[in-house]
């Protein structure tokens, strides 16, 4: 299983970008998992409703089914508990993209609009890649934005 960290500012077209790499490698027959960080408050269900009762009662999961969709709830103990859930829950996925969230020992790849003016979010030493639409001069590889397949190759190859 490949883990990368696409991290960028609001607007860099992070989504853009993985949901590019996952129409890719699905073309390709891989199990692709995308998990997208929420960093301000919010709750899948909030305090009070049937879901939310159900894991304060001590359920080990919970399911919502909708008519189209389905969501398998589980408290986490921290962050860092992430990756082993998604390993245990689903069999067999190849390539994992984390949208906007750091985790030890996964890869960032910084993502960057040359239309904002805000710079890197985060310090290069920290990245293993940038992906932008302009061009970038840094010690890191460097990928323009419309060349998924180079990215993947890049994520493929990639071996810390």
């Amino acid at each position: 299983m490949k883990v990368f960290s696409l991290v960028g500012w609001s607007g860099s077209g992070k989504t853009t970008v993985i949901t590019r790499l996952i129409s890719f490698f699905k073309a390709k027959k891989k199990t692709v998992v995308a998990l997208k960080n929420v960093p301000h408050e919010y709750a899948l269900q909030p305090e009070g409703k049937d879901s939310f009762k159900f894991l304060e009662a001590g359920a080990d999961r919970v399911v919502l089914n909708s008519r189209e969709e389905i969501i398998l709830m589980k408290r986490k103990k921290d962050q860092e508990d992430i990756l082993g859930m998604i390993q245990s829950a689903l069999d067999n996925v190849d390539m994992v993209f984390l949208e906007g969230l750091l985790l030890k020992n996964v890869p960032v790849i910084e993502v960057l609009d040359s239309n904002q003016a805000k710079g890197f979010k985060y310090p290069l030493e920290k990245c293993s890649a940038i992906v932008s639409d302009g061009n970038i001069h840094a010690s890191i590889p460097w990928f323009h934005k419309d060349d998924i397949s180079a990215i993947a190759q890049f994520m493929e190859a990639y071996d810390e």
